[in-house]
């Protein structure tokens, strides 16, 4: 097969070339790839990659959305059918697995980070990472969901979900984390914010609904609830500052610096709290295809043929860019364009479900629709709250285990 590999560091070290077929293992389906989108983290793998464990030579990317052409007996997939991968591979076994906090599993391996990933023509992962979509899925839209909207659900709506009327501000808006922040908040019923160095950049902003938007490098004359925070030391003191009594700042990154100075007095008199975040769990990313599926668009920059991976790395490293995907197929590109994109719902793999009985997406009341499908409740196997607190209960439209198994929540959500 042919993929982009990593073979040294810098901006020469990644070629694409031909590269051996993945085998799987046990448990383990393959996907053909179909389109991946490019993220920071690409990046970081190619420049540095330290502190995570791998091997070079090794398959780049971190999403892919595809059709699967090879299922592992047992799994309840079937070639033929399109899917997108869930980027990492849970152990299932540790303590956080097993009450349902996947993202802090402790022998987690990430495809394009310690394991190969999706810039391939092929690539095999746990069965339980596969999502089916339906036949008619943009998989284009799909190749550019997992990594920036599943960050930015859990930022949000995580270990203190946001509520309507709170107020939110976006740090660095462009990228596509922030970019999903900003539509989920505003969906939600925030009012939201956002601070750029780029003037076009804020416009984007304020177009796509923030309520005001403002130099990163001047003024915020803002105090909210929520600030959502990627750039860490050029823009940390003043991301605190904006923050009400009681406020929490939510980080998932730190593109100018991974060391920050933080004023005590400041923490405890004005109660704030500090939250990392970062990737999601199984439920929370059948949330974020439940909210695509009702209408919430996946913005793409540009479509790359992924031969030209390395040239979608520079686009991404200029200012200004937002998310590239690469696809292998002429006709995706062709019917994609430049545009925001739509994705319907997809299904959890029986290896997830019992973590959506055990969690809860929705960790308060939120306004009438503002996250839901316009009809009906369906959000694959998303499990809701429903607004007092209590996760209703999950009925099959098939047989648990069965591939064809799609998920309801039962009045969770009042349209």
């Amino acid at each position: 097969m042919k993929a982009a590999v990593l073979e040294r560091r810098g901006v020469d070290g990644v070629i694409w070339r031909d590269f051996p077929d993945p085998v799987p293992a046990e448990g383990e389906s393959v996907l053909r790839v179909t389109a991946s989108s490019v993220n920071r983290v690409d990046l970081y793998m190619r420049d540095s990659g330290s502190g995570i464990t791998h091997t070079l030579p090794q398959v780049m990317g971190v999403e892919a959305a595809g059709e699967i052409v090879e299922a592992a007996p047992g799994s309840g997939l079937e070639p033929g059918t399109k899917a997108i991968l869930f980027s990492e591979a849970y152990c299932g076994r540790c303590r956080y697995c097993l009450a349902g906090d996947q993202p802090l599993c402790e022998n987690v391996k990430i495809m394009g980070e310690h394991r190969h990933g999706g810039f391939a023509d092929y690539i095999a992962m746990p069965s339980s990472c596969f999502f089916p979509l339906p036949n008619d899925a943009d998989l284009v839209a799909a190749g550019a969901l997992m990594t920036g909207h599943l960050t930015a659900w859990r930022m949000l709506f995580g270990k203190r979900a946001l509520r309507p009327g709170e107020s939110v501000l976006i740090v660095g808006i462009g990228g596509g984390v922030s970019a999903a922040a900003l539509a989920l908040a505003v969906r939600a019923g925030a009012t939201v914010y956002a601070t750029s160095r780029d003037e076009a950049k804020r416009a984007r902003a304020v177009a796509a609904g923030a309520a005001g938007a403002f130099d990163s490098g001047g003024d915020w004359p803002v105090t909210v609830d929520v600030v959502v925070e990627s750039v860490g030391p050029a823009t940390w003191d003043r991301s605190v500052r904006a923050l009400r009594p009681g406020g929490r700042l939510v980080v998932c990154g730190g593109t100018s610096g991974q060391t920050v100075e933080l004023s005590l007095p400041r923490l405890f008199f004005k109660q704030i709290e500090i939250i990392g975040s970062t990737m999601g769990s199984y439920p929370e990313f059948a949330a974020v295809t439940g909210v695509v599926a009702a209408g919430l668009s996946v913005a793409v920059d540009e479509v790359f043929d992924r031969a030209d991976y390395p040239a979608a790395l520079d686009r991404l490293a200029a200012a200004g860019r937002r998310l590239a995907v690469l696809t292998n197929s002429p006709t995706e590109r062709a019917e994609s364009g430049l545009r925001s994109a739509g994705l319907r719902s997809c299904r959890l793999r029986a290896g997830a479900r019992e973590a959506v009985r055990s969690s809860r997406i929705w960790r308060g009341s939120f306004p009438s629709g503002a996250l839901a499908p316009r009809r009906g409740n369906r959000l694959g196997a998303a499990s809701v709250c429903d607004g007092a607190g209590a996760t209703p209960p999950l009925s099959s439209s098939a047989t648990p285990g069965s591939p064809a198994a799609s998920y309801y929540c039962k009045g969770s959500v009042r349209q």
